[in-house]
């Protein structure tokens, strides 16, 4: 087999086209020629949109341009010239025109070099020791949709080999300019990357990654090459006929902006090789794998004990993932003496890739190139011999991203009751409390809302609870309801608040579960001896609601009191929580009180919480009159504003 030299730019070849390699040269800042293949006789233009057509020919009438070829999209024309004419003088001047966006030479492509070694498995998709892409378990997803194409821009492939009949969609012969994608033996290089991608699950050879989907085949590399005009051409016949993905296991050449330009206007994951020169690509470029377009996956080879073998090259920065590429089955052209053959190479590796993304396609179609190619990343097996060398120090894994990829699967889990007010086993609780009930999530009133039960334990009474507050909005992240009851509670007595199961309701109709708490009111209080009440009004008065955050508490007294104990004078929230407050008298007058006798009261309490029911307590002794009798228990509510 004619053994090709690996160069470093992509370039295209026409029929019968002389190749030479030139001097060192450089024009511009992006051309470099040493030691470069290219077409003599070819240059490519791009011109500014909408340039005048008059000053083209102006151009092509004085450096004797011919045109051959124009892309369908952009201003961008493959000439032909005397090839006897010296290329750098030719793209120095076209550089130097007004309306000329650049002119470079056409460069020459190579597919990347593969060496023959008959191996018998197909390690790269299932190993024993699992360096491999785990293949059997990816196909327990899927192995693929004939709705999902990968071009294979290459040389030609046996479209009618034994193990790939069938698995095409039309393509093109751009080396040849015409429809017969397969010309003979030289046509080795596609019909093995072909055979990786989709090989048929056949029983008869070997099998690809994704043998279901569809390949369709671009030739553009022939004998000698292919140039980088019949790489854009095949690119963009690729986007315009509904190519998913392309696998690109090729390279050579100088940095072209055509050729860049065109990949980047490609609408799939580019998958290309990174290159067989054992280089830092980071360091010393390889096109088409070293472009800086996001869509690019530029792959390094790996063989079966996760080691990077040293023809391939490598770079933290211009290589993103390995794939198996050393010993590599599939399939060769049938009229030779096997229908199958082993190769090493980074060319081997790239399908890999591009089949893996063709699985992760057929899985679900609705994803971005971008999150593909991030997923692809994220999935990665890390492996010690890529790691610093690879930006994603891995290994490509077409389980993992497929896994990946699963819809996450949510429960609808039944609201459930997280708190209450009392809470479940409290003691001491006031009388007078409400209660209220808090749930996992946004909760709804259902039809057997008002089938909430509270029962004192110690009898057979049963308490019908209303409902006085409904909170449809989060509250410390829960969601709650209040109740009251139509009634004052006992002393001294344990209650019973039965919440049933279908209470209350979620967004998507899911009843709570049932709930059973219970809690256990206050002691009697002492009875007090010759006691009077003191307390005349009290603002803001009993059961006020929407009152303000920052007001204060202000008492006015029957009588002159002396205040006796300030321990207890109380302010407590429906929690049971003493809120601190600062007393101030005042006299008759409204005087401040200097002697700690006082006809008016206020209390100052710190900032008071939202939507909170609180209660002022005067425990009994707080005060004494002047004729020197105790005052009795008194207590007020009131509830604070909601917003």
């Amino acid at each position: 087999m004619l053994r090709r030299r690996i160069i470093s730019i992509l370039t295209i070849v026409l029929l019968l086209t002389t190749i030479i390699p030139i001097g060192s040269y450089a024009t511009q800042d992006d051309i470099d020629l040493e030691n470069t293949e290219y077409i003599v006789g070819d240059v490519i233009v791009e011109y500014e949109e909408n340039f005048d057509k008059k000053e083209k020919e102006k151009y092509e009438k004085e450096l004797g341009l011919i045109p051959n070829k124009k892309l369908k999209k952009k201003d961008v024309y493959l000439y032909n010239f005397n090839k006897n004419k010296d290329i750098i003088d030719i793209v120095e001047k076209l550089n130097k025109k007004k309306g000329v966006l650049y002119a470079e030479p056409n460069y020459l492509y190579q597919p990347i070099e593969m060496t023959v070694n008959r191996f018998s498995e197909l390690w790269g998709l299932n190993n024993d020791n699992n360096i491999d892409i785990d293949a059997p378990e990816a196909w327990d997803y899927t192995k693929g949709k004939d709705t999902i194409v990968v071009a294979v821009i290459d040389t030609g492939v046996q479209i009618l080999h034994d193990d790939l009949v069938g698995q095409f969609v039309t393509g093109y012969d751009f080396y040849n300019n015409d429809l017969t994608v397969y010309d003979g033996l030289d046509d080795d290089h596609g019909t093995h990357v072909s055979g990786t991608i989709a090989a048929l699950d056949n029983n008869l050879g070997v099998v690809g990654v994704a043998p279901h989907i569809k390949i369709m085949p671009l030739k553009f590399l022939g004998p000698y090459g292919g140039s980088t005009f019949d790489a854009i051409l095949a690119i963009e016949y690729a986007e315009e006929h509904g190519a998913d993905i392309i696998n690109a296991s090729w390279g050579g050449g100088r940095k072209s902006k055509a050729l860049e330009r065109a990949i980047k206007n490609f609408s799939g994951p580019f998958v290309a090789a990174a290159g067989n020169d054992g280089l830092n690509t980071d360091f010393r470029p390889h096109y088409p794998s070293s472009y800086k377009s996001p869509n690019i996956v530029s792959v390094a080879a790996i063989d079966k004990y996760g080691d990077m073998p040293n023809f391939s090259n490598y770079g933290v920065t211009s290589v993103d993932v390995g794939a198996p590429g050393v010993d590599i089955l599939s399939t060769y052209p049938a009229d030779s003496k096997d229908q199958f053959a082993s190769f090493n190479g980074t060319s081997m590796a790239t399908p890999h890739v591009a089949g893996t993304l063709a699985l992760m396609m057929s899985y679900d179609s609705t994803l971005t190139t971008q999150e593909y190619i991030d997923i692809l990343y994220d999935s990665v097996k890390p492996l010690p011999a890529l790691t610093g060398v690879t930006s994603t120090g891995g290994m490509i894994n077409a389980y993992s991203a497929l896994n990946a990829m699963e819809p996450e699967v949510i429960v609808d889990e039944a609201p459930y009751v997280t708190t209450t007010s009392p809470s479940d086993l409290s003691e001491n609780i006031d009388r007078t409390t409400s209660i209220q009930i808090n749930f996992s999530e946004e909760v709804f009133a259902s039809t057997a809302f008002n089938n909430i039960v509270i029962t004192g334990l110690t009898n057979s009474e049963y308490l019908s609870p209303t409902l006085i507050g409904y909170t449809p909005s989060p509250v410390d992240g829960t969601f709650s309801l209040t109740l009251t009851l139509d009634t004052v509670l006992d002393y001294s007595r344990t209650y019973n608040v039965d919440v049933p199961s279908d209470v209350v309701i979620d967004a998507t109709d899911n009843p709570s579960d049932a709930y059973t708490f219970v809690f256990t009111t206050e002691a009697i209080p002492p009875p007090v001896v010759e006691t009077t009440q003191v307390v005349e009004s009290i603002i803001p008065i009993n059961k006020s609601r929407n009152v303000p955050t920052s007001s204060t508490i202000d008492v006015t007294f029957t009588e002159t009191i002396t205040l006796i104990d300030s321990n207890k004078v109380k302010l407590i929230d429906k929690n049971n929580f003493e809120i601190p407050v600062t007393l101030t008298l005042y006299d008759i007058d409204m005087a401040l009180s200097l002697d700690n006798t006082a006809k008016y009261m206020t209390l100052t309490p710190e900032p008071l919480d939202k939507n909170m029911r609180y209660t002022i307590r005067f425990n009994e002794g707080a005060f004494e009159t002047d004729t020197h009798t105790p005052s009795t228990f008194f207590t007020s509510v009131f509830t604070t504003v909601r917003k």
